[in-house]
């Protein structure tokens, strides 16, 4: 359970110290979290960041011919084509094997 008052704690990622608030820690608290932070606020920015801009590709489905994104650039055959083809989750789905 968090304490809701200030704590000097020690960022996992960086090794700094970093003052985690009451304010922060009641926040915390209202949104059901029970961990305190591992990371600084500085380096959960940049992982912020980073997953922000992660690269993202419309496609079609080869199904439907909705277009949805995808978070990688999917590979390209000699021809230009997509090298397997994709599916829209509601499409991906119904391609999956019943589970017993």
């Amino acid at each position: 359970m968090i304490e809701v008052k200030d704590q000097s704690l020690e960022c996992a990622k960086c090794g700094q110290s970093f003052m985690f608030t009451a304010t922060e820690a009641q926040s915390f608290v209202d949104k059901g979290l029970t961990n305190l932070p591992k990371k600084c606020p500085t380096c959960r920015a940049e992982e912020r960041a980073k997953k922000e801009q992660k690269t993202r590709v419309d496609v079609q489905c080869a199904s439907c011919g909705t277009t949805f994104s995808v978070p990688f650039i999917p590979p390209v055959g000699a021809d230009g084509q997509l090298a397997r083809p994709l599916y829209c989750i509601e499409h991906f789905e119904d391609r999956q094997p019943a589970s017993a």
